[in-house]
């Protein structure tokens, strides 16, 4: 038997934090969902839109970060953290040049789950290192990125993503 231990068999020893159901306000999940049908992409992609500007913006220590994004039956994982966000584009953008759906089975760093009806969020999150964000700071940060890109769709994603930096580090800190 071996003593090294995978990264994977590291993240089974940590148990998993979660938090939920946090409220999403309803004007939000209606927002989100009139954006979506207006570039012609189902209810997970605003959700997957953000988790991925979230992880590419969280200045997080370790490994990069990977998301997975469930809504109902549908499921989506985000790309690593180590390709740069494009500055400029708007949330509106970002939904009309969305990639496919990226339904790996990779390891994930944190899960953002919507309910089918859009109205409660849960997160789980298995802490890495004692600067990470607990599972509140992500559902904070995410539900603040959603309502900052759902409620200023033609502003540059980037700008929001800073405020979702606060209040994931506001969450580390009370962590």
């Amino acid at each position: 038997m071996s003593d090294t231990t995978t990264h994977q068999d590291s993240e089974i020893s940590t148990p998993p934090e979660c938090v939920g159901p946090v409220a999403i306000p309803q004007a939000l999940t209606h927002a989100l969902r009139r954006l979506a049908e207006a570039a012609a992409v189902d209810d997970l992609v605003p959700l997957s839109v953000c988790a991925t500007e979230l992880v590419l913006r969280m200045p997080l220590p370790g490994p990069p970060v990977r998301a997975r994004v469930i809504r109902g039956p549908l499921e989506s994982v985000t790309p690593l953290s180590t390709r740069l966000s494009d500055a400029a584009v708007s949330f509106r953008d970002a939904l009309a040049r969305s990639p496919g759906r990226c339904t790996s089975t990779v390891p994930v760093d944190v899960v953002f789950l919507v309910s089918q009806d859009g109205d409660r969020l849960y997160v789980e999150t298995v802490p890495r290192s004692a600067g990470a964000p607990t599972a509140e700071g992500w559902a904070r940060a995410f539900l603040r990125l959603l309502s900052s890109a759902g409620n200023e769709p033609d502003a540059p994603l980037a700008g929001h993503a800073f405020q979702a930096q606060r209040e994931a580090a506001q969450g580390r800190e009370r962590g």
